[in-house]
């Protein structure tokens, strides 16, 4: 009852940031300036396509010997339904129970488990590299206030810290600790060796998953930064639709702007109002015209919208696929398939 309370709360205040910003600038102006990208939406949509087919490629490497028992389109359909979840529940990380669950259905829980940490591992150190690169690229910009590029410097020294302490405790066994975590809070759990047990190799294939497959290693880590750099042009393709170029050291500002503000607030469903009211912020310091940022975000906010329902869409196809296929158990013999 009280998280419902909180989720509420949370979107309240989200609605609340984005009436805020209709009411603060003219309607018909944001319309006429919507207006402006017309048919350069597709190109927004074919970034976006390429950056659910790189994180498609990422997950698929994550799985060691596993990776070819998973057709790559089945993976990119889980996927897209994932990450629409995701895009829209508080938290943003209620989707991997999604992939997990189909995902569940190829390959033994274990390599489940440790695939979504794996590629959720490089997604985070590539999103951390994009905004401690977005913060030095800032020093370079005149029209990026001081404060700032001081607020994002400090917070990529945070994030790298954070990282470091992740990676700590990855060797102690994130999925064990989890699993002692629920037990010891009093969460039921049927058959808890099965689960300890699968935490433990799950755990296991995490530690060993760069010395055992150094090239899926690579490959997935290369997808992953090449897919955070597709979400640059993204900044840098809309901004050119919208008539106001910017250059490429700006798009990454921009970018990093952007991912923080949606982890500083993911318990908003979508960002929703918060999003915006960033964008606003951010580019009204950096000397842009009033409604400028709304406009880019409710561009985005487009897009994000039809990747979310072209997400449950498939989220419905995937249901109808497998309406009574039972998921495969977790017997540890999977993860030794040679």
């Amino acid at each position: 009852m009280i998280k419902k309370s909180l989720n509420v709360i949370f979107l309240l205040v989200g609605i609340g940031f984005f009436m805020k910003l209709l009411l603060q600038y003219d309607p018909d102006a944001i319309l006429t300036g919507l207006t402006v990208v017309r048919y350069g939406f597709v190109w927004i949509l074919a970034l976006w396509l390429l950056v659910s087919l790189l994180d498609t490629l990422t997950w698929k490497h994550t799985f060691g010997v596993l990776k070819n028992d998973v057709p790559f389109m089945k993976l990119w359909l889980i996927m897209c339904a994932g990450q629409s979840i995701n895009g829209v529940a508080p938290s943003g990380n209620l989707g991997e129970l999604v992939k997990g669950k189909y995902l569940a259905e190829h390959i033994g829980g274990p390599d489940t488990i440790s695939s979504l940490i794996i590629f959720n591992l490089m997604y985070t150190a590539a999103c951390i590299a994009m905004i401690v690169l977005g913060a030095v690229l800032a020093l370079f910009l005149p029209q990026v206030p001081g404060y700032l590029d001081a607020l994002l410097l400090i917070a990529s020294a945070i994030l790298v810290g954070a990282g470091v302490l992740v990676m700590f405790v990855l060797k102690r066994g994130m999925a064990s600790k989890f699993v002692a975590l629920v037990r010891r809070v009093g969460v039921p759990l049927k058959q808890p060796e099965k689960w300890i047990a699968s935490a433990r190799q799950a755990d296991k294939n995490v530690r060993e998953f760069g010395a055992r497959f150094p090239r899926d290693f690579w490959i997935a880590l290369a997808a992953q930064l090449i897919s955070r750099m597709a979400a640059v042009a993204e900044v840098y393709l809309i901004c050119s639709l919208l008539q106001e170029p910017i250059s490429l050291p700006m798009a990454f500002f921009v970018m990093s702007s952007s991912q923080l503000v949606a982890w500083i607030f993911s318990m908003i469903p979508g960002q929703i109002g918060v999003m915006e009211q960033g964008s606003d912020l951010v580019f009204g310091a950096s000397g842009f015209q009033p409604g400028y940022g709304l406009l880019f975000e409710l561009v985005r906010r487009a897009r994000r919208i039809f990747q979310t329902a072209f997400g449950i869409v498939v989220l419905a196809f995937l249901g109808l696929l497998s309406p009574a296929r039972k998921v495969k158990p977790l017997p540890l013999t999977q993860t030794v398939k040679t």
